[in-house]
């Protein structure tokens, strides 16, 4: 969200954290998927009202813009028209740059158990605290999915690189090495270990190739990488983090994150080339094709209907044909253990397998 947006917001912060109705608000942030259930398990696992407040809006601070409308629209319907009409009549300056936020005695740290903090000197920034402009911050963060290293020609040459995602209690942030940083972390990030982090770049995700996320990070040759010893005793997320968009909501020529139902799955060959064509269908009464490859499937149990979740696919659109076409960090999951899963089970089991899906 641009400071200049945020900034309003900030203005009436004592009103919002003293005043909101925080669960309400966030059940109907959550039905214009400004906040997703994950968001929400975060903001619920803080032990105050005023915590929790405070929670949502640091997660409102890493939005798009477009979010900043749904929240105010949110504050009318939830009779708090009066912190709405208080954030739109804010005067701030379309040049407003936040403050800088790290230092030593000021610096946010992320969430350890209560058993075990990390020592006082390894004062540590949150992913959403990190901006292009900042300098000299460092996170602690659990490898959540790192992909396969790809090669691919540059200048008359081949070039590698590697994607990983990373996630704190307070966000999840995607990062790309390439080059030689890739022969220097591949090895050292495993999956589910938790690192120290500092002097990689932040910079503002592609729009079309984001997922959620208001910026990635690089890993240039000289980012600091130390595996954090504490890792068995942090508090961190564990499993990947989604940002799902309803099928109806989407759009050919970006990424997406999508959860629905495998409605059917059959093989199509056209000329040489085989695919498995899995329907996917959720509570819009859409269907959206996802294509894998047979050795996509090998691993994944199409049977009986489940619920699958699937991380950074490419909606494509080929002569008004629309599908969701895998990428090299495209990842599926069988029914994910998500609150979507749950809610989409129970209404296809309802009604959604007597419906008359309409392709988008």
């Amino acid at each position: 969200m641009k400071p200049s947006l945020f900034g309003k917001i900030q203005s009436q912060w004592n009103n919002i954290v003293q005043n909101l109705d925080v669960q309400r608000v966030c059940d109907v942030l959550m039905t214009k998927f400004t906040l997703f259930p994950n968001e929400l398990q975060r903001i619920n696992s803080q032990v105050t009202h005023n915590d929790q407040a405070r929670k949502l809006l640091e997660i409102l601070k890493v939005k798009e813009d477009k979010h900043f409308e749904n929240f105010l629209a949110v504050l009318d319907r939830t009779n708090h028209k009066y912190i709405a009409d208080a954030i739109r009549q804010a005067e701030v300056p379309h040049d407003y740059v936040e403050p800088a936020v790290y230092s030593e005695a000021t610096a946010s740290t992320s969430r350890c158990s209560s058993s075990t903090r990390i020592p006082h000197n390894r004062l540590v920034n949150t992913i959403s605290s990190l901006r292009p402009s900042h300098k000299g911050w460092r996170i602690c963060v659990r490898v959540t999915n790192k992909n396969m290293i790809s090669k691919y020609k540059k200048y008359g040459g081949w070039n590698q690189r590697f994607n990983v995602s990373f996630a704190d209690d307070s966000g999840s942030i995607e990062a790309v090495a390439f080059g030689e940083a890739v022969d220097k972390f591949y090895e050292l990030l495993e999956e589910q270990k938790v690192y120290y982090i500092s002097g990689a770049t932040i910079k503002k995700a592609k729009s079309n190739f984001s997922q959620g996320n208001a910026y990635d990070m690089i890993l240039e040759n000289d980012t600091n990488i130390e595996l954090c010893e504490e890792e068995d005793n942090l508090d961190l997320p564990t499993e990947i983090s989604y940002n799902f968009v309803r099928i109806d909501k989407l759009e050919p020529g970006r990424l997406y994150d999508v959860v629905g139902v495998v409605k059917d799955h059959q093989l199509k060959t056209i000329g040489k080339w085989s695919r498995i064509e899995v329907q996917i269908v959720d509570q819009s009464k859409m269907m959206v094709p996802l294509t894998l490859s047979k050795k996509d499937v090998e691993n994944l149990d199409l049977s009986g209907n489940p619920v699958i979740a699937v991380k950074g696919a490419w909606l494509k659109n080929s002569h008004g044909h629309m599908y969701l076409k895998k990428m090299p960090n495209t990842k599926f999951k069988i029914n994910p253990d998500t609150h979507e899963s749950d809610l989409l089970q129970r209404w296809f089991a309802r009604e959604g397998h007597q419906i008359e899906f309409e392709k988008i």
